[in-house]
């Protein structure tokens, strides 16, 4: 076999996979949209595996199909430790009256000793459906001259000088 019969075998090889990707590719979009998360795209692939081989989705997609085999692996495993952080999450957000966000949770969490990040709370938070709701803050009117401003000057600062004020 010449070096040109190779390459066209090569070219011949690479039209075919060319050709099973956009096929692929249409029926991805006929299931749904390309421009979605990690996790959706697992699914779809999930969705696509019986039509075509895992090893030419997971390329459509651009993800590595190893990844993919371990996402598989990893869905069908319970992490006890993620679920002891959720439950400690859900009682913080409940003790707060759902006021607490990731900050004062995680302050919270720490001041009981477990150690957890800002971001990992937000994503727990997420997963259990938690949002805070805090109560609108509100401000203390002054109803005396503040002790430590004294006014150095003795202006009259009252309404009736402001409107001569303004008129002059």
């Amino acid at each position: 076999m010449t070096e040109e019969q190779q390459c066209i075998q090569e070219l011949e090889k690479r039209v075919r996979e060319l050709e099973t990707e956009k096929q692929i590719l249409k029926k991805v979009r006929s299931v749904g949209s390309l421009d979605v998360g990690r996790i959706q795209k697992y699914a779809l692939i999930d969705r696509l595996r019986e039509l075509e081989l895992i090893k030419w989705v997971c390329r459509a997609f651009g993800i590595k199909h190893s990844s993919y085999y371990d996402y598989c692996r990893s869905k069908h495993q319970i992490n006890r430790q993620r679920l002891e952080l959720k439950a400690h999450v859900k009682r913080a957000f409940n003790l707060s009256r759902h006021g607490f966000g990731s900050r004062g949770i995680r302050n919270l969490l720490k001041t009981g000793g477990i150690d957890i990040g800002r971001y990992m709370i937000r994503n727990l938070m997420k997963e259990s459906g938690l949002i805070s709701k805090p109560g609108a803050h509100k401000y203390k009117k002054a109803t005396t001259e503040h002790v430590d401003i004294h006014n150095l000057l003795n202006l009259e600062l009252t309404t009736k000088a402001l409107e001569d004020a303004r008129r002059r």
